[in-house]
């Protein structure tokens, strides 16, 4: 660990002698949590690195780790290897999920989680390849990507695109989610006050091409008729699945 932008440093764990660090991921949420990976080993740190605890130990060697964004106690781990039962991996604390599904047997050398998209994605021998949370079924990322080793995967949270490493095919980039989604407007034609019995027209102003358009009522029409009182509130999804409202 540095303090000076790398001029010094401190070791902070002590895995063993001959023992290769071979991923590292640390919470973006709360920097208390830490997690490493020793080849088949999974270590966590909940204090900074002052403590460590070996809280998963994996027949295949672990290539990647990514603490969850909004759950620090939460880490997702891909497997490298042949093993066709064991890809990726979600462990809580003691609790381990198994997200392998209907990856291809191979090596999983990369994990991102996005949770603006509510996507894992995967960077394997084979390509890349996308899981939405509460799916049970991978599917291909994208178009135009060749079936060649991944390496190393990046999200950029400025811009949207997943880069993408390969094996002797150079870098490649994917735009998965638009940070600059159009925020629905709406507004009411007539009173929002009225009498039962009475009601009142809600519609959404004018919206680019390529939305998707749905009210908390669950209707997807422009303007929909309010007849009771409460919240009223819409959303509109990009290509990428996400959500403004």
């Amino acid at each position: 660990r540095s303090y000076d932008q790398g001029d010094s440093w401190e070791r902070i764990s002590d895995f063993g002698t001959g023992a290769t660090l071979r991923a590292m991921s640390l919470s973006q949420t709360d920097t208390n949590f830490i997690y490493a990976a020793n080849n088949t080993y999974l270590y966590s740190s909940t204090n900074a690195g002052a403590e460590w605890n070996n809280i998963y130990t994996s027949r295949n060697e672990i290539m990647a780790l990514q603490a969850h964004p909004t759950a620090p106690e939460k880490v997702l781990v891909a497997l490298g290897g042949y093993d066709s039962e064991m890809k990726v991996l979600e462990i809580s604390k003691t609790k381990i999920k198994n997200l392998t599904y209907n990856l291809p047997n191979c090596p999983v050398n990369a994990i991102v989680y996005d949770s603006t998209s509510k996507q894992t994605y995967v960077g394997t021998d084979l390509g890349m390849f996308a899981l939405a949370d509460g799916s049970q079924a991978w599917t291909i990322l994208g178009n135009g990507l060749p079936p060649i080793i991944v390496n190393d995967i990046k999200l950029s949270a400025s811009t949207g695109y997943l880069y993408a490493a390969t094996f002797g095919r150079g870098l490649w980039r994917l735009k998965i989610r638009d940070n600059h989604s159009v925020v629905p407007e709406i507004y009411a034609i007539g009173k929002t006050s009225f009498c039962s019995g009475d009601s009142v027209e809600v519609r959404v102003k004018d919206y680019p091409a390529g939305y998707k358009l749905k009210w908390s009522t669950g209707d997807t029409a422009r303007s929909i008729i309010v007849k009771s009182a409460g919240l009223v509130y819409a959303a509109l999804s990009d290509s990428a699945g996400l959500v403004r409202s």
